[in-house]
């Protein structure tokens, strides 16, 4: 780094020797909700097929043959075993469900996020919904099922620079006000 430039904004650095650009870890992979609700518009609507982009148009055109509407829900049903839901919610919203789900749900169960198409799958995931619904699930639930999965938290903290020198109890207080703030 040569220079930091804080009225401009800017930082300075210098080309590395091997002629590849300096990685910066962000999180810059998250989705913002509206970008998902503008995804959710754009399939309604069928607009995506004036995107002139082939790419996007056959992922649209997968959304639109996959999904079926029920119940003010997006649901994604490949066979009887693998249910999912599609949110059309920001990364943030994805994983903070995803962790209630998993705090709920036993052990060996497996549940995923499939962030490019906002789709949270696993084993009857429409009763778990339902259950998310109808039961008083708290933090303190999914605070639990952190404490107990190390890995999860490993998963959630990897990209917060020396996040692994602090104490899980921290680690886990910080998920919490991270994925499940307003």
């Amino acid at each position: 780094m040569k220079d930091i430039d804080v009225k401009a904004k800017r930082i300075q650095v210098e080309r590395t020797k091997e002629g590849k650009p300096p990685k910066f870890i962000s999180d810059e992979s998250f989705v913002s909700n509206e970008v998902r609700e503008n995804m959710e518009k754009l399939l309604r609507t069928g607009e995506y097929l004036n995107l002139n982009n082939d790419k996007i148009t056959r992922d649209f055109d997968f959304l639109k043959s996959a999904l079926y509407f029920d119940a003010g829900n997006y649901w994604f049903e490949d066979n009887q075993t693998n249910i999912g839901i599609v949110t059309f919610k920001g990364t943030k919203f994805n994983i903070a469900l995803l962790l209630l789900i998993k705090s709920i749900v036993g052990e060996g169960e497996k549940y995923q996020l499939h962030d490019k198409h906002s789709l949270i799958t696993g084993p009857d995931l429409k009763r778990i919904m339902q259950r998310l619904t109808d039961e008083d699930v708290s933090l303190d639930t999914v605070a639990a099922y952190l404490d107990r999965n190390e890995k999860a938290i490993e998963e959630l903290t990897v990209h917060q620079k020396f996040m692994h020198l602090v104490p899980k109890s921290l680690r886990i207080k910080w998920i919490l006000n991270n994925f499940f703030s307003v």
